[in-house]
């Protein structure tokens, strides 16, 4: 090798290190952090925020740049956490969730709709259940009223109610009357357990409504009209409805899941088997959807239908559309946002560094919620991009150094360059299913108490009845109004790939020993590995030797073994 040649390990080091929202993300989280830890008053947040403020513009000025640095980032610390405090402990004095109990009392509001009602399916017959339950729905409300007797008296408080059977009829910003019961989200009884009243209070939701029957909501007025809401309610309502018409009736809601967002229509076995086998991630609209939605959008555009310029707008359109369409969930607002950080610097002709732009759509999650930070599903999408992007240029397939190499590589057959070209891609998906499933295996024990080896051979097995899927199912959705023939040529393919997906997964889950269940690690040993592996991406040149590395992974990982062995004895 040449003296000047650099290898691709050196030119993955060399990438841009100066990735200035990742540093802000890293202070904001830890103001939010140190605020759900020990609660300051807003006072003492905006105090130390204005005061670094205006500590860091002299310092600014003088070019003390790493100290002006460290005190921005106490400034955003301060920020962050004023941002949770008001969101987490901060209510309004008639806020009807700081008089809920955990017993019920009945109770008559009065309330606005957020969202329309979605349907929870009944569970499947439990001999164990002495009362079977029904369908029932779920909706947000803002309360406004409270009737005390006779009187109505003023009330806030925002609230999730569920009701016994479907209730119709309901839209978007309708005025309601409810007559039901009012209880408090239940907490963490036992350790370990899983705590809905936090859960609930990060949604600044203190307040759980219940009715037994769907008289009990009466609409009092209907709402001021939204017009780009209703619209893609309603088409995201007509699309569920094609693809009932088009699809097996078993397999309609796996597609209603994976295209549209509404896991309502997916019966709970689908879902556990999907769960136990770690493919739980296909059933909600995440990265993966929108990433493929975009990708092969921008290809097909680029088949000689618009210019470089257009097709990136195009595919940007496209994508917030389709964000939209699914109501925004937070994975798919993460991925939206990527793409377009992708878009606009393809269209600059300017590198993206990839983690400055996780880290901006990281701050865009938090400042909409501060509480997806200690929560699972966004801990397991970040955490799963990041690790895409850091392991993505070390497990990509790379093309042979030697002229001559290549030079036979060339001119072998179309059919052995198709095969090789294929079993490279096999190969590339399937060690990035193993770094993600290395990486998020243990915050998946800790906190689901399940271990998923089938991952590692389901992810790369599904990749193609996935993309097919997704392809197919996208066009069907757009065709059925334009070409319905088209439309359903894509619906009969979009059905026999998602019957491959459920049929391997369903068998994957009989397997012996394809998900085992065992006892998490504990918190010290979790804080341990992620700051190590933080640490060995953000440090360079602080990493020690591979073998190194190699023997303190399995001796932390023996420790955490050791320490939950002996959880179980005592």
């Amino acid at each position: 090798m040449k003296r000047g040649a650099k290898t691709s390990s050196s030119l993955h080091e060399e990438r841009p290190r100066y990735q200035p929202l990742v540093i802000a993300l890293a202070a904001v989280c830890a103001g939010i952090f140190y605020d759900r830890r020990a609660a300051l008053s807003m006072e003492l947040y905006l105090a130390s925020a204005g005061a670094s403020l205006c500590l860091w513009l002299p310092l600014w000025r003088y070019h003390r740049e790493r100290c002006a640095a460290a005190v921005l980032a106490l400034c955003l610390a301060s920020l962050g956490g004023a941002w949770h405090h008001y969101r987490f402990n901060l209510f309004a004095d008639d806020e009807l969730g700081l008089y809920a109990h955990e017993h019920s009392q009945p109770i008559c509001i009065e309330a606005i709709a957020l969202v329309r009602p979605r349907r929870s399916p009944a569970p499947p017959f439990d001999p164990l259940c002495a009362i079977p339950r029904g369908d029932r729905s779920r909706l947000v409300v803002q309360l406004t009223a409270l009737r005390d007797g006779e009187t109505w008296r003023p009330a806030s408080g925002r609230a999730r109610l569920i009701v016994n059977g479907h209730v119709l009829g309901v839209c978007a910003g309708d005025r309601l009357q409810i007559f039901c019961q009012l209880s408090a989200p239940a907490g963490a009884h036992n350790p370990g357990e899983f705590d809905f009243a936090e859960h609930a209070r990060g949604d600044r939701e203190l307040s759980l409504l219940s009715a037994d029957f769907p008289d009990c909501v009466t609409v009092q007025g209907r709402g001021p009209k939204r017009q780009f809401r209703d619209l893609f309610e309603r088409l995201r309502q007509s699309g569920r409805q094609w693809l009932f018409k088009q699809l097996a009736a078993d397999r309609a809601g796996l597609a209603s899941a994976l295209l549209l967002g509404m896991r309502e229509d997916l019966d709970q076995e689908a879902t556990a088997a999907f769960s136990q086998t770690g493919t739980i991630h296909l059933l909600s609209i995440s990265g993966l959807h929108v990433g493929i939605l975009a990708a092969f959008l921008f290809g097909f555009m680029r088949l000689g239908l618009l210019s470089r310029g257009p097709a990136l707008a195009a595919v940007a359109l496209v994508v917030c559309g389709y964000a939209l369409l699914i109501d925004a969930e937070p994975p798919a607002a993460r991925a939206t946002v990527l793409v377009l950080a992708v878009c606009l610097s393809r269209y600059l002709r300017r590198s993206l560094p990839t983690f400055n732009a996780l880290a901006a759509a990281a701050l865009l999650a938090l400042t909409w919620n501060p509480a997806d930070l200690f929560r699972i599903g966004p801990q397991l999408s970040f955490l799963a991009v990041a690790t895409l992007a850091w392991f993505g240029p070390f497990c990509r397939p790379r093309p042979p150094s030697d002229p001559l190499e290549r030079l036979i590589a060339d001119t072998r057959p179309w059919p052995q360059r198709a095969a090789r070209w294929f079993g490279r891609q096999v190969w590339h998906t399937a060690a990035l299913s193993f770094c993600v499933w290395a990486v998020s295996a243990p915050l998946i024990m800790a906190h689901f108490h399940l271990f998923s080896p089938a991952t590692l051979v389901l992810t790369p097995l599904l990749g193609p009845a996935v993309f097919v899927g997704l392809i197919s199912g996208f066009a069907a959705l757009a065709l059925s109004w334009l070409a319905p023939p088209l439309g359903q040529v894509c619906g009969w393919i979009c059905d026999h790939a998602l019957w491959s997906i459920d049929v391997a997964v369903e068998l994957a889950s009989r397997c012996r020993g394809s998900h085992l269940w065992l006892p998490g690690p504990q918190q010290w040993w979790l804080w341990g590995f992620y700051g190590a592996l933080a640490f060995w991406a953000a440090a360079p040149r602080w990493r020690s030797p591979r073998r190194w590395v190699a023997a303190l992974l399995a001796g932390w990982s023996a420790i955490g073994l050791g320490a939950a062995a002996f959880n179980l004895r005592h």
